[in-house]
């Protein structure tokens, strides 16, 4: 198995966090691996943004936002709060 050595170059204050991550692993190349491997997943849904999509729905119901179903009758042809709006995108969301 060929071995190829890729670089790349830290700013010290900007990616502080980057790099005292990557002090506390013991496989610096093995971490490094698996972070890009989930950075190039990002474009399918995750279950943690499934679970980040709840908690935002979660907390616009706590804040009183309330939504009508379409099947509700005349009061579901009203016009959605900008806030609805948002909650009914989430939710319709998570079909994907």
């Amino acid at each position: 198995m060929a071995k190829v050595t890729v670089g790349f170059s830290c700013d010290a204050d900007k990616d502080a966090d980057v790099l005292n991550w990557l002090e506390r692993q013991a496989n610096k190349s093995a971490a490094i691996r698996a972070a890009i491997r989930t950075a190039c997943l990002q474009d399918s849904i995750t279950l943690g943004d499934v679970l980040q999509e709840i908690g935002e729905v979660k907390r616009l119901l706590r804040n009183g936002v309330v939504l009508q179903s379409e099947t509700a009758g005349s009061e579901a042809a009203t016009a959605l709060t900008p806030e609805e709006e948002h909650v009914q995108e989430l939710l319709d969301g998570l079909g994907l």
